[in-house]
């Protein structure tokens, strides 16, 4: 039986999404969950729209995919509906390599073009983007987002819902705390302590997400 596949979100990533899952033989996409129906509407998905977010109850053939590709509410939108006996659906598009030496959470959407190396470990609803690298032995936590074009060394360990934007670039065997930000076109060559903003290795400004 094929798995009811319900995305949260109906922007661009949402988008996407749909395309490339429509064409999965093991699920059917049982329609959009959206806060905001107009820009549902605006979006032209051609899915039913289910309602917002939180007014949906959990159906035993539900799985779930958040996709939102920079959104405060990520995190918390995983782990309320985790408590309430959701199961996620996790994508990794043909046109990514991920070695078999890999261990991949729930929930993890993986895009195009990406290079997922040996032995790292991703955890639950972690967002990959086109054209990431991933070095060997790296260990990502829960809910972390990586933006297109970032390369994260190998060994590296990368703390829970930390957003890396496009071109960021973290030296190997490097640890990035929990809640960080790291800014477009960005080295990070130390490590990064919990809740900081860094702007061009030059600012490291201590913000609370």
């Amino acid at each position: 039986m094929k798995k009811d596949l319900i995305i949260i979100g109906c922007g661009g990533l949402a988008r996407e999404i749909c395309f490339y899952t429509s064409m999965n033989s093991d699920v059917r996409i049982k329609g959009i969950l959206a806060d905001d129906e107009k820009k549902y509407k605006s979006s032209k998905l051609n899915f039913p729209y289910l309602g917002k977010i939180y007014d949906y109850k959990v159906k035993e053939n539900d799985y779930f995919i958040i996709a939102f590709g920079a959104h405060p509410s990520k995190f918390q939108i995983y782990d309320d509906f985790a408590k309430n006996g959701a199961k996620f659906y996790t994508f990794i598009h043909p046109q990514s390599i991920v070695f078999d030496t890999c261990e991949i959470g729930d929930g993890v959407i993986i895009m195009p073009f990406c290079v997922i190396g040996d032995n790292v470990k991703i955890s639950n609803n972690v967002f990959i983007n086109k054209f990431v690298n991933i070095g060997h032995d790296t260990i990502i936590s829960k809910s972390s987002i990586f933006s297109p074009y970032t390369m994260i060394g190998g060994g590296s360990h990368i703390g829970e819902n930390v957003f890396f934007s496009s071109g960021s670039i973290i030296a190997p065997n490097t640890k990035v705390g929990t809640n960080c930000v790291v800014s477009a076109n960005t080295f990070i060559k130390k490590g990064l302590q919990k809740n900081s903003f860094v702007f061009n290795n030059v600012k490291n400004i201590i913000k609370v997400r």
